[in-house]
């Protein structure tokens, strides 16, 4: 959506200027102002790594049996670790760690919405100052 509404935002900055061509540092603020909230948007997207390490087990093991790694396991090695796991405690672990990982997609989110509102009012400030 923010890319999609820089496509008309720009060509607006031209018009407001009179086809004279901006200056350097008009150039280097506007596309700051549009690669700094893109840049966000797409962290948004971007893999959380370490979000195991965030979730407090206490004394209770977790075996990460619930999402497979094929390369870890044969079917019987998968079997005897199903069996041996604590269901309750698997699933209560990525319960949590997907929590985790909502709660910071949406921080993630906030923080780019909020760098595309000032990216909007500093367009539309340096399209009134362009237009004086």
């Amino acid at each position: 959506m923010f890319i999609l509404s820089v496509n008309f935002v720009l060509p607006l900055i031209r018009e407001v200027a009179g086809g004279v061509a901006l200056p350097p540092p008009a150039i280097i603020v506007i596309a700051a102002l549009v690669l700094v909230p893109l840049c966000l948007f797409g962290f948004v997207l971007y893999p959380a790594r370490r979000l195991a390490e965030a979730v407090e087990l206490g004394d209770r093991p977790v075996r990460h049996s619930y999402f497979v790694v094929r390369e870890r396991y044969s079917l019987p090695l998968y079997l005897d670790d199903v069996a041996a796991t604590d269901w309750p405690t698997e699933l209560g672990f990525e319960i949590m760690k997907l929590a985790r990982l909502r709660e910071l997609k949406r921080r993630r989110l906030l923080r780019a919405l909020i760098a595309a509102a000032i990216a909007y009012a500093l367009m539309l400030v340096v399209m009134l100052v362009v237009a004086s």
